[in-house]
């Protein structure tokens, strides 16, 4: 097997596995009830954050790690727009996965019922429905690319 051919490889599996964290932490998302029991949100708040945040970021780091290297050996320009353009999506992905969602879901975790958590809950459903956006974006700039 050759280096293009394992690189390759190794960044589908991170884009399958970046997809499908994002997917189970919307769907852990739309299973936080804002008026629910502290117990129940903090079911799903863990699932957001460990087993969601195992694939999210595993995938994230193959996939960047990988495509870097596959720019590099395919002879493609960093400076093309659709990799230019996955590489900001990518970032932005990122920061709404780590920098909101998983901060909200800890706060959630450890939170009783109430306004604050109400408020939470909704911040998580928004970015994980974004994260399911931009994730989609970024699959069909890898598939269809320019």
């Amino acid at each position: 097997m050759t280096v293009l051919k394992i690189l390759l490889t190794l960044h589908l599996l991170g884009a399958f596995a970046l997809a499908a964290g994002v997917v189970l932490r919307f769907v852990a998302a739309r299973m936080i009830d804002a008026d629910g029991t502290p117990a129940q949100n903090a079911t799903s708040s863990a699932l957001i954050r460990v087993q969601g945040a195992w694939l999210y970021r595993g995938g994230a780091m193959l996939a960047l790690l990988a495509g870097l290297g596959l720019v590099s050996k395919t002879g493609n320009s960093f400076s093309d727009a659709w990799i230019s353009a996955s590489f900001t999506i990518w970032l932005l992905l990122f920061v709404a996965g780590e920098g909101f969602t998983s901060r909200h879901a800890r706060f959630l975790q450890n939170a009783g019922p109430g306004a604050p958590a109400q408020q939470r809950s909704g911040s998580i459903r928004t970015t994980t429905a974004l994260e399911v956006g931009l994730v989609t974006v970024l699959l069909i700039l890898m598939v269809w690319r320019p």
